[in-house]
């Protein structure tokens, strides 16, 4: 075999070679730009969703608010709720007055009631407009006597009359007897009115005098043809299709017509199921996305009214796929080219450049904490153990390390009143705080959940548990803020100094055994634990460990956490 011909092999196997190399790395950055264009437009639907419960809360607001103020005025006894000629002079002016509102309604226990509704036509002949239609049904020596009476918007009488036969009789639906017992507003499904096959949703609640006896179950009913027109009108409603069901997976409100997920979205303005399937497999997932990956659809639950209304979202967008301008196809091809060519070892280098901004985003997910921005269990344990053994090796004298044990108290309790939104305000409030006073002293980690842990770097004659007393009081004194709410948590604290052969993961043991014991005395406080080499002739170690720091011998945050931690070079 000719020499010529080995050179030329192997030129060829190591080009073909690189050329494969190139080939996978280029594949693997689509791969990665396509799941962050993916993450991205997931991240995107998500945020039009809270705007879209936001409008739509606003929307419905002034009919809780509606129930509230006649349920005030009859409780104040400013309304006489027997009185079936103000109730209904009262109803027609809070439809006048509300164009929204569909209806309005008082069902007495005893089968009697007052209702007012809304119709875009008469019943009297020549006269077109819109009109407000009035039933009272009364009981005159145990019989029923029904009176409709039909006025125009403007408050005149159009017309009256009286039909015995008519058997609705609202105390026989399920919507009544809820409200009835339930102190909250009670809120239908989505429901198709009778004259025009509209969409409309009620929300009734049980009333009651100024002797605090019942007195019927009061009701608001709102159209929601104004709902497609608020949906249409959101930002990005353009980009963005949307499906509004109710609990039943009635169709409430669509963005536009148009084909969402191989299903023909229409104007909702009758009762139409959505479903995928008998076992509605179409609610199993948070978000799909379509073959191809051409679109991204995301499912969310609005929680309305403290959770007394609950629809479904489906919010449908292309995947938005980011676009490097700077990158031009032939200066790629040409860089490529003379990297194969060339010099293949330059492939290696631009492939490092490439993708070295990638590399530290990867990096990142897997040390950072996604939420706090603290490092992660492993590469908290990694730096502290590395610091470690550096100090010791140079067995300096001047310096000590310290590990902190932190869990806050209270934390579930907020998580579960408030939502996982004011959770994780809270846990990144809380980690801000500490990065911000640790300094260059050390370093915060996020252990998992509400647990945390620090490395301190401090002068031997610094007393632990008092720096580590004023920082846990500078991060938690303050209250925190949330969407909702301003938060009030404690955080308790265990201090464990540094043995010389001790291991990072046995300095954090000792620091959450004080911790854990110090809390069976008292939360909110800073434990200290006892050296590694005492244990044998301090027995009572652990209720040593648990007295936590006097307030009286901690001086201010100002002269002592912030001189000792703010400063690097009076700890190194």
């Amino acid at each position: 075999m000719k020499p010529g011909f080995i050179i030329t092999t192997l030129i060829a196997v190591v080009v073909g070679l690189q050329l494969v190399s190139l080939y996978a790395v280029t594949q693997a950055t689509r791969d990665n730009n396509l799941e962050q264009s993916k993450l991205s437009t997931v991240h995107a639907l998500e945020s039009y969703t809270k705007n879209l419960t936001n409008q739509v809360q606003q929307f419905l607001t002034p009919i809780d608010s509606q129930l509230s103020i006649v349920r005030q005025l009859a409780e104040d006894g400013l309304m006489n709720t027997q009185d079936n000629r103000t109730l209904e002079l009262f109803f027609l002016s809070q439809l006048r007055s509300n164009v929204l509102m569909n209806a309005m309604y008082l069902g007495r226990f005893d089968g009697s009631f007052v209702a007012v509704v809304r119709f875009n036509q008469s019943l009297s002949s020549g006269y077109q407009s819109q009109v407000l239609r009035a039933k009272v049904v009364s009981l005159v020596d145990g019989a029923r006597k029904i009176e409709w009476r039909e006025y125009a918007l403007s408050g005149a009488l159009l017309n009256e009359w009286s039909d015995h036969n008519d058997a609705y009789d609202p105390r026989m639906l399920d919507w009544y007897k809820s409200a009835r017992v339930h102190d909250k507003p009670v809120w239908t499904n989505a429901f198709s009115l009778t004259e025009n096959n509209r969409l409309a949703i009620a929300a009734s609640v049980n009333l009651q005098n100024k002797r605090q006896d019942n007195v019927g179950v009061l009701g608001v009913s709102v159209e929601l043809s104004e709902l497609n027109r608020l949906v249409a009108s959101l930002p990005a409603s353009t980009d963005i299709k949307t499906v509004v069901l109710d609990n039943q997976l009635n169709k409430i409100a669509v963005s536009i017509p148009a084909a969402m997920m191989g299903s023909e979205l229409t104007a909702a303005t009758s009762i139409e199921s959505w479903s995928n399937g008998p076992d509605d497999t179409l609610f199993n997932d948070k978000h799909w996305f379509s073959d191809g990956n051409e679109f991204a659809v995301v499912r969310n639950r609005m929680h309305l009214f403290d959770g007394a209304l609950q629809w479904h979202v489906l919010t449908q967008s292309k995947v938005s796929h980011q676009k490097n301008p700077e990158a031009g196809s032939q200066s790629g091809l040409m860089y490529r080219t003379i990297a194969v060519i060339v010099i293949p070892g330059l492939i290696a280098i631009l492939g490092i450049f490439g993708l070295s901004e990638r590399l530290q985003r990867l990096h990142r997910r897997a040390t950072i904490d996604y939420l706090t921005k603290a490092y992660n269990r492993e590469e908290f344990i990694s730096r502290f153990t590395k610091r470690l053994s550096t100090s010791r090796l140079r067995s300096s004298r001047r310096e000590r390390w310290v590990g902190v044990s932190l869990d806050l108290d209270g934390f579930k309790q907020i998580n579960d009143t408030h939502g996982h939104d004011a959770g994780d305000a809270i846990l990144t409030t809380v980690v801000a705080r500490l990065q911000q006073i640790v300094g260059r002293a050390g370093f915060v980690g996020r252990l998992g959940g509400d647990e945390f842990a620090i490395a301190l770097r401090l002068k031997p004659n610094v007393n632990a548990k008092h720096v580590v007393e004023l920082l846990r009081r500078n991060v938690v004194d303050k209250p925190i803020s949330s969407a909702r709410a301003q938060h009030q948590v404690g955080m308790t604290a265990g201090v464990a100094i540094a043995g010389p052969l001790e291991t990072v993961e046995q300095l954090l043991e000792r620091a959450d055994r004080a911790l854990v014991s110090g809390k069976l005395v008292a939360k909110n406080m800073t434990y200290g634990a006892v050296h590694q080499e005492d244990r044998d002739r301090r027995a009572n170690h652990v209720i040593v460990g648990r007295q936590p720091v006097s307030v009286q011998t901690v001086e201010p945050a100002s002269e002592g956490c912030n001189r000792v931690l703010q400063k690097p070079r009076q700890v190194a």
